[in-house]
């Protein structure tokens, strides 16, 4: 059997193919946190990395209650739901949770239990995962 070295090479760099950093879509009664902060994604290979800091521009009742803050296009999106524990202001925490639709949601802001999270608190989120 034959190998084409072109077929090789086209994997090889389809595998490691950055798309560089591409502005994150927020959605609205969201900001970025302040003008430092820079919020994007980007995607090498399948391998989708999500960076930002983030704050609601109004307060947020029941501690987000599975608010979007933001939206992923087809292609970054993972295969299936994924949560993780955030930081925020103070001692408070947030659950991060990405759809496969490609929605980022806030929920269960606070220390012991959900609280409302105030206009302006600091929110940062960065993530790795696979895309499908």
């Amino acid at each position: 059997m034959k190998i084409n070295p072109d077929l090789i090479e086209d994997a090889l760099n389809n595998f490691n193919k950055d798309t560089g950093n591409i502005p994150l879509s927020i959605a609205s009664g969201f900001t970025f946190y302040n003008s430092q902060n820079e919020c994007w994604y980007r995607k090498v290979g399948k391998l989708v990395e999500i960076n930002a800091v983030l704050k609601p521009t109004t307060d947020i009742t029941n501690g987000g209650d599975n608010k979007t803050i933001f939206n992923i296009p087809e292609g970054y999106r993972p295969n299936a739901n994924i949560r993780t524990i955030c930081a925020g202001s103070g001692m408070n925490k947030w659950l991060l949770c990405i759809y496969e639709d490609g929605r980022g949601t806030i929920s269960r802001y606070g220390v012991n239990d959900a609280i409302t999270v105030p206009s302006g608190s600091w929110l940062p989120l960065r993530i790795v995962f696979f895309a499908r």
